[in-house]
C-alpha cells in the first residue's frame, strides 16, 4: 500500500507510551475517532512485551516502530526521544511526520505550528512532509502573549518556569513518588530520572547542559517562543526549574512591548482572549493544581514591570500535557481541512 491509498485521517502515534501521547489519545477518544484509523507504536521492547494501551473501551496493541510500514498511514506524530533513523524511515515511506520532540525547535525550514482554533494553514505548510509541534508550555506562552504581540509588538521576554515531573516522563513521576515515600520514612532515596533528588527540592536544570550554561529545555523554550511570536524575533531568556509536582506547570513572565500598552489595555486583551482564563484580581491568582481541574490555562497577577520601558509582568499556570495535545489536535484538524 502507498500513503495515497491509506485512509485520509489515518494516524500513527510513535512513542505511544509517553504521557504526551496518552493525552492526545484521550482527546481522540473523546472525539470518537475510530480505533481502526490509529496505530500505536514504540520501541521493540514494548512490542515484544505485548503491551497495549486503553483507548475508550478498547485496548490497542503497541507495535514496533522500527518494523512498521509507515506507507500504510497518511501521517504520524512522534513523541518521546528523537531518532534520526526513524525520522528518515517515516519520511522515506511517504508518511507526513509531525515531530513533538523539540528536535526542530530552531529549524526555520521546518514549520513550527501552534494555530488558533479553526485557523487555516497555508498551502506550503499543508503540503510539507515534516512539521514540528512546540511543547505544552510554549503553547501556553504563545496563547498568552499572542494578543499582546498583535497589539503592541514584543521586544523582549524573560521567564522563569516551574515544571512538574510529567515534562520528563513516567519514570520521573514514579521517581518523585518513590523519593517522597522514602524521605517520609527516613530512607535515603535513589535517583535515576533526575540529576539531583527532586522530592522536597527544586532543580534549575531541564535537559542536558549547553556550552553557554543554559539547559536544553531552556533553549527549546526560547527557540520556540521566538519563532512563534513572528518575524521580529524578540529576545527570549528562560530559566527552567523542575519542582516536586506530578503534573502541571507555571511561569513568571516579564514582557517588554515594542509600543506602549497600558495596564488596562493589556488587561482587556487577556480578558478577551479565547484560549485562556484571565484572573483579573490579584488574589485570584491561578495555581497548577487548580488549572489541572479547570480550563487548562489561566493567567493572573498582571502588573506593570517598572524596571523596563513598556514593561509588563504576569503569572500563568497550565496543564501542559493537555495544551500540547490540544495543539496537536488543532494541527491535525487543520491538515485534514487543507
Amino acid at each position: 500500500m502507498s500513503t495515497d491509498e491509506a485512509p485520509l485521517n489515518s494516524l500513527a502515534i510513535v512513542g505511544a507510551r509517553s504521557l504526551q501521547a496518552e493525552a492526545l489519545l484521550n482527546l481522540l477518544a473523546d472525539r470518537g475517532v475510530g480505533a481502526n484509523l490509529l496505530k500505536l507504536l514504540d520501541d521493540s521492547s514494548a512490542a515484544a512485551d505485548g503491551e497495549s494501551l486503553s483507548y475508550g473501551e478498547r485496548e490497542l496493541e503497541i507495535g514496533d516502530a522500527q518494523q512498521f510500514d509507515f506507507s500504510t498511514m497518511r501521517q504520524s506524530v512522534l513523541f518521546g526521544r528523537f531518532e534520526l533513523a526513524l525520522v528518515r524511515q517515516i519520511l522515506d515511506a511517504g508518511c507526513r511526520l509531525i515531530d513533538a520532540t523539540g528536535a526542530y525547535a530552531a529549524s526555520d525550514d521546518v514549520p513550527l505550528l501552534a494555530p488558533e482554533a479553526g485557523a487555516a494553514l497555508s498551502a506550503e505548510v499543508a503540503d510539507a512532509a515534516l512539521l514540528a509541534l512546540p511543547c505544552g508550555l510554549s503553547v501556553a506562552l504563545i496563547r498568552t502573549l499572542r494578543p499582546i504581540a498583535n497589539a503592541a509588538g514584543i521586544k523582549r521576554v524573560r521567564l522563569s518556569t516551574y515544571q512538574s515531573a510529567s515534562i520528563v516522563g513516567r519514570e520521573a513521576t514514579a521517581e518523585l513518588g518513590r523519593q517522597t515515600v522514602d524521605l517520609l520514612n527516613f530512607r535515603e532515596p535513589e535517583q535515576h530520572a533526575y540529576p539531583r533528588r527532586i522530592a522536597f527540592n527544586v532543580i534549575p536544570q531541564l535537559g542536558d547542559w549547553r556550552p553557554d550554561g543554559s539547559s536544553a529545555g531552556e533553549q527549546r523554550l526560547a527557540d520556540e517562543l521566538s519563532r512563534l511570536l513572528g518575524a521580529d524575533r524578540p529576545i527570549v531568556h528562560a530559566t527552567a526549574v523542575q519542582v516536586p509536582m506530578f503534573y502541571g506547570c507555571a511561569a513568571a513572565v516579564q514582557i517588554e512591548t515594542a509600543e506602549n500598552l497600558s495596564l488596562d489595555q493589556a488587561r482587556a486583551l487577556l480578558a478577551a482572549a479565547a484560549d485562556l482564563h484571565f484572573a483579573e484580581s490579584a488574589q485570584d491568582f491561578p495555581t497548577p493544581a487548580e488549572v489541572l481541574e479547570q480550563e487548562g490555562l489561566c493567567v493572573g497577577r498582571l502588573r506593570v514591570d517598572p524596571t523596563h520601558p513598556n514593561g509588563l509582568s504576569l503569572w500563568l499556570a497550565a496543564d501542559e500535557l493537555r495544551l500540547g495535545a490540544d495543539n496537536a489536535l488543532r494541527v491535525l484538524d487543520a491538515l485534514e481541512a487543507a
